[in-house]
């Protein structure tokens, strides 16, 4: 075990003796500014591409087309949104009168057990 460990220290020793580190930090001090470069460089490009390639009226474009599809599967959709009722409809006469009949019926039990409806319907004092 002490011979291994005298190589690796012989070892280290010579790393030590080959490596600068003032070196090492302008190396990479190098590298980040190489990198941030690059990144810019790579932002510039993609944005000259983007404009490259959008053209003007795009949208325009892209709305004929899905008007047109519309129009080949028979739908208008600016006639039918027109007559949507903006208002709420009112709810039919039979409907309003069995709304309140529900409200003072007793709980349906829902899968709960006899026995705690039981103990509800005591609580409430009915």
């Amino acid at each position: 075990m002490a011979d291994a460990m005298k190589g690796v220290t012989k070892a280290l020793t010579g790393m030590n003796g080959q490596l600068s580190l003032p070196e090492i930090q302008k190396t990479l001090r190098e590298f980040e500014r190489q990198n941030e470069k690059m990144d810019m460089t790579s932002e510039i490009m993609d944005d000259a591409m983007d404009d490259a390639f959008e053209e003007e009226g795009e949208a325009e474009e892209t709305e004929e087309l899905v008007q047109q599809v519309f129009d080949e599967i028979g739908i208008n959709l600016n006639t039918q949104l027109a007559s949507v009722p903006a208002t709420q409809v009112a709810q039919p006469q039979q409907q309003q009168q069995q709304q309140p009949q529900a409200a003072e019926a007793e709980p349906v039990g829902d899968g709960i057990d006899e026995d705690l409806q039981a103990r509800l319907k005591n609580l409430r004092g009915n």
